[in-house]
């Protein structure tokens, strides 16, 4: 079973529509911008919402919704972390690739100079 951080491959929602998806998108636009979260978090979640599936849209507008009318609960706490967690496993990811990256372009200089 699907977690609810997990990629949307759409494979799910095969009979949600385009529109469906627009309309759900639009609503979570809405409540995050009304939203009382740290703007980076906003713009976390922003760049999640179009790996989401139709069904984590939901759950994340009701979070939403529940933050906006002041009674946050363990949901929206949960996705936050969830979100925090994604951000510190891309940033060891993107050090990695940087770090490899690095060491073949210094590799590929050594070929240069000595060659």
């Amino acid at each position: 079973m699907q977690d609810d951080l997990t990629p949307n491959t759409q494979s799910n929602d095969t009979e949600v529509t385009d529109e469906q998806f627009t309309k759900v998108g639009e609503r979570l636009a809405y409540l995050l911008a009304a939203a009382s979260l740290p703007e980076d978090v906003k713009d976390a979640w922003v760049a999640l919402v179009p790996e989401m599936t139709i069904e984590q849209m939901d759950r994340f507008a009701k979070a939403l919704e529940e933050n906006i009318a002041g009674t946050e609960g363990p949901e929206l706490e949960r996705l936050t972390q969830g979100i925090k967690e994604a951000k510190e496993v891309d940033e060891r990811e993107t050090k990695a690739i940087m770090a490899k990256a690095n060491a073949s372009l210094e590799e590929i200089e050594k070929m240069i100079s000595e060659g």
